[in-house]
């Protein structure tokens, strides 16, 4: 039995449990995940999402697993945050075929380093500028250094363009998953 909380609601947690929901996250384990009653779960699927009660149940699938298995098993779910082997079991099935399981935290947290390598982008720019125009006297090695930046940068800006095209829900090699979603 989950732990008691505040029976009321906020209208972020409610948004956050919709989420959850509509990703395909079972009522247990999203009961578990905010610490309420599952009953509490099903009353908001059954008032803001009730294509999810009637939705497909997912397949179920049933293997077996050694001790050590279930030991590394249970290791990466307490390294990766999940309670549920099933969550646990789909974030790998995801990962294993290049989904990007982001959380929204996580997403804000690469708009801010996509930011932040721009500002770097542009400040390694001013450098060769100076450079190309006599401003700032470097060493053979220092411009290959320089250089080696702004190719390693470019790198990175078209990963983190790929990544923001998926968020965008543009096709680009690669998915983003949302973080409960179903594979």
């Amino acid at each position: 039995m989950t732990p008691k909380r505040p029976s009321r609601i906020s209208p972020e947690e409610r948004a956050r449990i919709i989420q959850a929901l509509k990703d395909g996250g079972t009522v247990t384990s999203i009961a578990e995940q905010f610490q309420r009653e599952p009953k509490t779960i099903r009353s908001v699927r059954d008032r803001e999402v009730p294509e999810a009660k009637r939705g497909p149940k997912p397949n179920l699938l049933g293997f077996r697993l050694t001790q050590a298995e279930i030991g590394k098993l249970e290791a990466g779910m307490a390294m990766s945050g999940l309670k549920s082997r099933s969550e646990y079991v789909r974030m790998l099935i995801r990962t294993a075929a290049g989904d990007l399981a982001l959380a929204p935290e996580d997403q804000g947290t690469i708009g801010e380093l996509r930011d932040e390598l721009a500002k770097i982008g542009t400040n390694i720019n001013q450098l060769a500028r100076a450079g190309n125009f006599g401003k700032a006297k470097f060493t053979p090695a220092q411009w290959e250094d320089v250089q080696a930046l702004r190719r390693d940068l470019d790198r990175m800006r078209m990963f983190f363009e790929r990544v923001f095209a998926e968020l965008r829900g543009q096709k680009s090699g690669f998915r983003v998953a949302p973080k409960d979603a179903a594979p």
